[in-house]
């Protein structure tokens, strides 16, 4: 019988790729029943918790080295100049750390970047899937994909079902970015 990769094998693809974003613990919960989209949208309670997870001292701002923090929290990279210059970009008072209000427009830009940088991710992984440039990700691109990230155990089964699941049309061979894109994001 064939395991339904509805739950396996996407789950197993989109783990390995890395596509999702780690949010501090206090959070988790909350994302995964509102999650809609690759990136989540926050709402006042979220950003309240989340600037009392960074607020280390518990001062009321965030000063440069716990915005640091933060960016490592969202798996982004900034040295020290790119810091200060987002600090400066949104410390509308000039007094050199981060508000609540402030640290909302700070994480509003970085979701939007985020999201940039998501979607491009899914491009450039559809890309390199789409084995002979053809717009199509077909079994044996997938197969390929499996292999190359070191899986060797998905079946042609498997793998032909994973196109059912992407597309809703047994008949289909082939997945477009389009379907690519929907169930990726659905992961």
């Amino acid at each position: 019988a064939v395991v339904s990769t509805q739950s396996t094998g996407w789950n197993r693809l989109t783990r390995k790729l890395a596509i999702r974003r780690s949010l501090p613990e206090a959070m988790v919960a909350r994302r995964r029943r509102k999650r809609s989209s690759l990136i989540p949208t926050w709402d006042e309670e979220d950003f309240q918790t989340a600037f009392e997870v960074f607020d280390r001292d518990k001062n009321g701002t965030i000063t440069r080295e716990e915005v640091v923090t933060v960016l490592h929290t969202l798996g982004q990279e900034a040295d020290l100049v790119e810091i200060d210059q987002l600090i400066r970009e949104i410390d509308v008072n000039g007094d050199g750390q981060i508000s609540l209000l402030e640290f909302k427009t700070m994480m509003e830009l970085l979701m939007k970047t985020s999201q940039e940088d998501e979607r491009q991710l899914v491009e450039d992984t559809f890309e390199e899937f789409d084995m002979d440039g053809d717009g199509m990700i077909g079994v044996e691109d997938l197969a390929y994909i499996f292999r190359k990230l070191g899986d060797h155990e998905m079946t042609r089964e498997e793998l032909e079902q994973m196109i059912v699941d992407a597309t809703g049309n047994t008949m289909s061979k082939t997945i477009t970015f389009r379907e690519f894109k929907a169930v990726v994001k659905e992961h």
